[in-house]
């Protein structure tokens, strides 16, 4: 018995660290880890490397700009929309979206077609935005110990496979 009690006890106290989207709020400035920035570099190797010797440099052209951690992550919430500001280089993109499974037709920075959907499910905040091209899905999700981890996946009907990683960020006082 005392064993289903504890049990219970963990599945609660890991469940319950962001019960909302409130919970994932704020500023968010990124912990610089050496090993993710590798894994992100590996990740773009291995995605590459799947090409034939004269696709790979377009390729990796293409995917290096985007697969690169963003050094502060602004996220804002209010009622039913989220905004997100991500600053690279010091360049900030934002934009805000309304929360709900729908996915809602929007357009990029040139002006092309872009579908959107960003829904919070389970303690965890998906923004997913895709083209005819491809597009990417992030995942916000706050740690037992309070950190903020986000998980990046870039996708495209010409990549062999998905390129993953996972960055994490601590809240910027």
């Amino acid at each position: 018995m005392r064993r289903w009690f504890i049990t219970a006890l963990v599945l609660l106290s890991t469940t319950a660290q962001a019960a909302s989207p409130v919970d994932l709020a704020g500023d968010w400035r990124w912990l610089a880890n050496p090993a993710q920035e590798e894994a992100i570099s590996r990740g773009v190797e291995r995605t590459v490397a799947a090409f034939n010797m004269f696709l790979r440099p377009i390729v990796r052209m293409q995917l290096e700009p985007v697969a690169v951690p963003h050094r502060l992550v602004e996220l804002r919430v209010a009622r039913n929309t989220v905004t997100f500001a991500e600053h690279v280089d010091g360049e900030v993109q934002r934009c805000t979206r309304v929360l709900g499974s729908r996915e809602v037709l929007d357009t990029t920075d040139r002006g092309e077609p872009m579908w959107t959907t960003t829904f919070y499910e389970s303690g965890v905040l998906h923004r997913t935005e895709r083209t005819e091209e491809g597009g990417r899905t992030v995942r916000y999700t706050l740690t037992a110990a309070g950190a903020l981890e986000m998980g990046v996946e870039f996708f495209s009907d010409q990549l062999p496979e998905s390129l993953r990683y996972t960055l994490s960020y601590e809240r910027r006082e």
